[in-house]
């Protein structure tokens, strides 16, 4: 089995929310990424959030989609 793992750190401004009573900061979305030859079978849902198998050109951001594509091909 070859398994190929590529992680993605995006950081971006929030502007403060006085609704919420929070300031300005900064949000960290972490993304993971994997390419398998195996057989992955089903995700065990209980364990696993927000997870989805996407075509490299389903992704909206173009320089995440050129790392992605890098990395993978």
């Amino acid at each position: 089995m070859q398994l190929i793992p590529f992680i993605d750190v995006d950081v971006h401004d929030i502007d403060a929310n006085p609704v919420k009573g929070e300031p300005a900061h900064q949000h960290y979305d972490f993304r993971f990424f994997f390419r398998t030859t195996a057989d992955i079978g089903k995700l065990q849902t209980e364990e696993v959030t927000d997870a989805a198998w996407r075509p490299v050109e389903s992704l909206a951001d173009e320089h995440l989609k050129r790392r992605v594509a890098g990395v993978l091909l």
